[in-house]
């Protein structure tokens, strides 16, 4: 195996939608409703529910594609609240005769300092700079633990994988990851780190992780409900 990755788990489109029953419908039907974000099954009356989700099934890939453009978007304008490791930080500039923008964490506060106007882009950068920031040397500090090299570690604009690890030792993960509380992060990190002593998913493997990780069990939870959420933001 040349390479072996965490994937975002797939919600199940039964959770997807909301049984609405309507004694003037015809026929049934998928409606998207915006405003709830959601899509409805339109039940006729007198059809079972066993019909009605039958009929859902043979359309599942359609409403899952149709639930994650409801996604949330991130307000990247100074001023706005982002969540950064599972906590609110309002965006700030500090005015800085400074050349390069950068970035610090204070106070509930997501601090970028330039002698610019922010500008989304600008917030974007430094939200996947400090995204590296924060994962790289936690790699490097699992793979010590395990006495592992890594080659090197890239952030990546995945929508449909937390991270991979490639037979070489090289190491990618989802910017997103950021947006996650720590100890979800952290087992991500600590999972693909644990491929560079299990190319596989075996028991051995499942140690490995469960050792590196803060919380393994209660994050991988996490990740089962909030994941799909997670990934589509921005």
């Amino acid at each position: 195996m040349a390479e072996e990755s965490l994937t975002a788990e797939s919600k199940n489109w039964q959770d997807l939608i909301t049984l609405d029953h309507s004694a003037r419908a015809k026929r049934l039907a998928l409606r998207v409703d915006s405003r709830n974000k959601t899509v409805r099954l339109v039940i006729p009356k007198r059809t079972s529910i066993h019909k009605a989700l039958d009929f859902a099934s043979q359309h599942s890939e359609w409403i899952v594609e149709k639930a994650e453009a409801f996604a949330d978007t991130i307000d990247m304008h100074e001023g706005s609240t982002i969540v950064i490791l599972g906590h609110d930080r309002i965006i700030e500039r500090e005015p800085l005769d400074q050349t390069l923008p950068s970035y610090g964490l204070e106070d509930g506060r997501f601090i970028i300092r330039t002698n610019r106007q922010l500008s989304e882009n600008m917030v974007l950068r430094q939200i996947k700079k400090l995204a590296h920031d924060t994962i790289a040397p936690l790699a490097c500090q699992k793979a010590d633990a395990i006495r592992k090299d890594i080659k090197t570690i890239t952030m990546r604009d995945t929508k449909s994988r937390w991270g991979s690890c490639t037979q070489d030792g090289s190491l990618s993960f989802s910017w997103r990851l950021i947006f996650a509380p720590y100890e979800v992060l952290d087992y991500v990190v600590a999972h693909e780190v644990a491929h560079l002593a299990h190319m596989d998913h075996s028991k051995n493997f499942w140690d490995v992780c469960d050792r590196l990780s803060v919380s393994m069990d209660s994050s991988k939870d996490w990740l089962k409900i909030h994941g799909s959420n997670l990934q589509g933001l921005i």
